[in-house]
């Protein structure tokens, strides 16, 4: 079937150190994850397909040009994992990201020692 739309759905939340104000425009960055998709039969041979992505970095920009981040709430081992999935993406390693994870974990363990010392 043929995709007729592709669409991003915006999903979680995040906090932030100050409020904003209703009535007001901001600029707003965001980096985040697909955590998901979705097809959707359109009965005329063509499929919606929908992604849902969660915000981890935020940074709103006031009318006023004040930068406010939002708090990332990841686990640091939520932040290590998702490192070792990019780098095992990029690497094009042939076996799946559950097995390189626990490769990678395994070789991480074994050497901390050197690692603690050198940074």
């Amino acid at each position: 079937m043929d995709t007729n739309e592709n669409i991003l759905k915006l999903q979680g939340k995040v906090n932030i150190p100050d409020p904003l104000t209703i009535g007001e425009n901001y600029k707003i960055t965001i980096q985040g994850s697909i955590t998901g998709d979705s097809r959707n039969d359109n009965f005329d041979g063509t499929v919606d397909t929908t992604f849902k992505f969660e915000p981890v970095l935020v940074e709103i920009l006031t009318p006023q040009r004040v930068s406010i981040k939002a708090k990332d709430k990841r686990k640091l081992s939520q932040k290590l994992r998702g490192r070792l999935f990019l780098l095992w993406k990029d690497s094009k390693e042939q076996m799946d990201f559950e097995d390189y994870y626990e490769v990678q974990m395994t070789k991480i363990i074994g050497k901390i020692d050197e690692i603690i010392d050198f940074i």
